[in-house]
């Protein structure tokens, strides 16, 4: 028992936060890994563990979305701005008679889809549908959402307006009525950031 305080001790010197954060679990059993050499390593004395017992014998793969490959990301870049001035039309491109402008989200699944990735049709489909991320985890290819207008008559949620980042603190979006796709800066306010996956 005097080693395991020994390891706990030296651990929590050279590990420090993250000593907590394990520790931290319920599990049973909790392994503390020393930093040594460069390497991490398992005191010896924890080593042979006994096997905590199973109530299934069968196992579940759990499959972790994976990231959208970056020539993917540069066609949903590149549709975008290919696109830049055409005008927004509330439910274009999916409604007859509109496919010549973009409402917002219009816009995002467009770009997404010329880069053979489907996503869904509103902005606040897209948010609850995609991973969330924060501000820090921006990269472009991923969907910046404002609260945006919403139709008080229809009990409509935010968020209400989504954007396409493209990189060093710009988006392209179908902002509005009377304003064409555009590239602007990032906004403050914004209601969250999420990840096109695969």
């Amino acid at each position: 028992m005097a080693r395991e305080v020994v390891y706990v001790k030296a651990a929590r010197r050279r590990l420090g936060g993250v000593l907590n954060a394990v520790t931290g679990l319920s599990l049973g059993v909790v392994l503390i890994l020393a930093l040594s050499g460069g390497h991490l390593h398992v005191p010896s004395s924890l080593d042979h563990a006994p096997a905590r017992a199973h109530t299934s014998t069968s196992t579940t793969a759990v499959r972790l979305p994976a990231a959208v490959p970056a020539a993917d990301v540069t066609k949903a870049i590149g549709y975008a701005k290919a696109h830049l001035g055409k005008p927004y039309v509330w439910g274009g491109p999916t409604q007859p008679g509109t496919s010549y402008g973009f409402d917002c989200s219009g816009l995002t699944q467009a770009a997404w889809a010329a880069a053979g990735v489907s996503i869904e049709r509103t902005s606040q489909q897209q948010w609850g549908s995609l991973r969330h991320i924060t501000r820090t985890e921006l990269k472009p290819g991923d969907l910046v959402f404002y609260h945006g207008y919403l139709d008080p008559a229809t009990g409509e949620k935010p968020p209400g307006h989504v954007a396409l980042y493209i990189g060093h603190g710009l988006m392209a979006e179908a902002y509005g009525q009377g304003v064409p796709v555009r590239i602007t800066a990032l906004r403050t306010g914004a209601w969250g950031y999420a990840r096109v996956t695969t």
